[in-house]
């Protein structure tokens, strides 16, 4: 009777993680774009204050994969006036059977042929979140 209730239980348990694991997340769901890769979630954005116009801009990106089954594809740059909107992409494979747990990642953008003048980064990350980094100089 012990070992059958035991089994039950398991069973249960089984059942609601399964359960728990397929139900979208309360930021809306998966975002994708027209590749089939989505973006990540994105804790820290770090770039210097300055450069030259001939140089490229560095900007240091870290943050976290949803689970094992993703791996970091490439950024997504776009220059809106004086904005530079970066997002993060990575590639899901369905093949794999993983745990549901963050996978910390750490990448670094460049962005060249910047005009001189004053930026602000934007670096969008999974559920709309937006990491704002501090403005950048681009000098003559």
């Amino acid at each position: 009777m012990l070992s059958s209730n035991l089994n039950i239980g398991l069973v249960s348990c089984i059942a609601l993680f399964a359960i728990c694991s397929c139900t979208t997340s309360k930021n809306g769901g998966v975002v994708q774009n027209s590749d089939g890769l989505e973006m990540v979630y994105v804790d820290k954005v770090d770039s210097g204050q300055s450069i030259f116009e001939a140089e490229k801009l560095q900007v240091n990106i870290s943050g976290n994969l949803p689970s094992p089954a993703y791996t970091f594809e490439r950024f997504a740059v776009k220059l809106k006036g004086k904005a530079i909107e970066i997002i993060p992409l990575a590639k899901f494979d369905a093949t794999k059977m993983v745990v549901q747990v963050l996978v910390p990642f750490q990448e670094v953008c460049s962005v060249e042929n910047l005009k001189p003048g004053t930026y602000n980064i934007l670096v969008r990350g999974r559920g709309d979140t937006v990491v704002k980094a501090e403005s950048i100089q681009v000098k003559k």
